[in-house]
């Protein structure tokens, strides 16, 4: 008998507090909307916009491609402290033309892209490179897959925790 009343006794005390909490509702997120700037361009050169990523903490990045000496290459800037840093070209060192590039973003402003490097008939690569908090440099491009097929079927998806761990699915 004195088990089924404090039973009963802890399910309302837990109904109360359900209701407590509906009543007082959530904490409010405070957002920040910066001004309206141009990341790069306007210019025929910018081919394409590959993907835009942002961390908890509110530091991130947006890839794209750009044309140079007629190839299309990866760059990205990256979204810290409230303001975007300059382009940086993330496929160095790589003469061919990239596609499918993606971001990933962790705190600290932590940055990961990836992409495919074209390469010849149905053996195209796909390379990552990070830049890390603080750096002024993304590292040199590591291969993830050294046969993706045709690129045109990659499809790629990334996502990175705020403590930069990070997922890659692609075709």
């Amino acid at each position: 008998m004195c088990g089924g009343f404090l039973l009963r006794l802890g399910l309302w005390a837990a109904l109360v507090a359900v209701w407590a909490g509906l009543l007082i509702g959530p904490a409010g997120a405070e957002a920040i909307v910066f001004d309206l700037q141009a990341i790069d361009g306007p210019s025929a050169d910018v081919v394409d916009v590959g993907d835009a990523a942002m961390s908890e903490d509110g530091s991130g990045g947006v890839v794209y491609l750009r044309e140079v000496e007629g190839r299309s290459h990866v760059f990205a800037e990256q979204f810290v402290d409230g303001a975007w840093r300059p382009a940086r070209r993330v496929d160095v060192g790589q003469a061919f033309d990239s596609s499918w590039a993606r971001i990933g973003a962790g705190d600290g402003g932590r940055l990961l892209v990836t992409w495919v490097r074209e390469y010849g008939v149905e053996s195209d690569r796909m390379y990552s490179a990070t830049l890390d908090p603080g750096a002024s440099a993304f590292q040199l491009p590591v291969p993830v897959d050294l046969n993706v097929g045709e690129a045109t079927a990659t499809y790629p998806d990334l996502a990175m925790s705020r403590g930069g761990q990070a997922y890659l699915a692609y075709r």
